[in-house]
């Protein structure tokens, strides 16, 4: 079964573009997400956002918008832009991830100038979490 960082060296119009740019959608989708209503949105608590999300229109009934008889509480507009942008940030992600190996988007960063140390500890958590899940493939 492949992975979707098997599809990294691929070769298409996101595969070419620089990963400057790739990094700089990223880093936009993600900014626009964590400071617009300020709640952190990390990839692996999209579940947490929208179960989040989803109680927003108990919460909070305060009538935003009418047309006709239904009534749009502030409630359901945060829901539905929590759970957007929560979509939004990990489609970015999963972008970045399927289309940039981890050497060219560490050099991205880098280039940036994001600390040497910060590019190394993404480099080793990389190496290591993808050797963590070919022993725990082959365990199983």
């Amino acid at each position: 079964m492949a992975s979707i960082i098997d599809y990294a060296p691929g070769d298409s119009l996101f595969h070419r573009l620089n990963p400057i740019t790739k990094v700089a959608f990223a880093i936009s989708v993600c900014m626009a997400t964590f400071f617009a209503n300020g709640y952190v949105m990390l990839v692996g608590l999209l579940a947490l956002v929208c179960a989040v999300g989803v109680l927003n229109p108990f919460l909070d009934r305060a009538p935003v918008l009418q047309i006709g008889r239904l009534v749009i509480s502030s409630g359901v507009l945060s829901m539905l832009t929590l759970m957007l942008k929560g979509i939004l940030t990990v489609f970015a992600s999963y972008i970045l991830i399927a289309t940039t190996t981890i050497e060219s988007l560490c050099g991205a960063l880098r280039r940036i100038h994001v600390p040497q140390i910060i590019v190394v500890e993404i480099m080793l958590i990389y190496r290591y979490i993808t050797v963590l899940l070919r022993d725990a493939e082959r365990a199983s």
